[in-house]
């Protein structure tokens, strides 16, 4: 049941971010073909386009986190044996979690904060909050991948992955 539902979330935010940018891109060159062809564009597509890359972006450091591909300097952690290298990795996560947490927390004060005042978003003409929403969600999809990363840590017989030696076809596999 974890392993679909993870895989369910794996999903949705590949798809999500995928949508995003395609439409955004569609969206921009419709843009750029109507300025050039008839001397006309929507008002609103600047505010969708950017409000749609934020969004993917937002969703993508999800991805990253999950895929491991956010940048990191762990060249002194490499050098630790495997137990030390492990606390190390379980307080990086941590303060990861941490971090991620308060942007989720802090994010949902933020949206609602713009619910309450009524700011609109000037050219698409709706409500300014929903356009937030990318920042608690952020948030909250990265504590998931970091959680689920403390918990792969923790399990027995984990490696990091600067220990793993996978044998290469030189040296055979036998």
């Amino acid at each position: 049941m974890r392993h679909r539902l993870g895989r369910l979330l794996d999903r949705c935010e590949d798809v999500a971010v995928v949508v995003l940018f395609c439409v955004a891109i569609l969206l921009y060159f419709s843009q750029v073909v109507s300025r050039y062809l008839i001397g006309f564009t929507f008002e609103w597509a600047e505010e969708l386009i950017v409000t749609m890359v934020v969004w993917a972006c937002f969703i993508g450091a999800s991805i990253a986190v999950r895929r491991r591909a956010h940048i990191s300097v762990d060249l002194l952690v490499q050098q630790l044996p495997p137990f030390a290298h492990r606390i190390a990795a379980l307080v990086a996560t941590g303060l990861c979690i941490v971090f991620t947490g308060l942007m989720f927390w802090l994010g949902i004060a933020f949206v609602r904060f713009m619910a309450s005042t009524g700011n609109r978003a000037e050219s698409i003409d709706i409500p300014a909050w929903p356009l937030y929403i990318a920042v608690p969600l952020a948030g909250a999809l990265m504590t998931i991948r970091l959680l689920q990363e403390a918990w792969h840590v923790l399990q027995p017989g984990w490696v990091p992955e600067s220990h793993v030696h996978a044998p290469t076809v030189e040296e055979g596999s036998a």
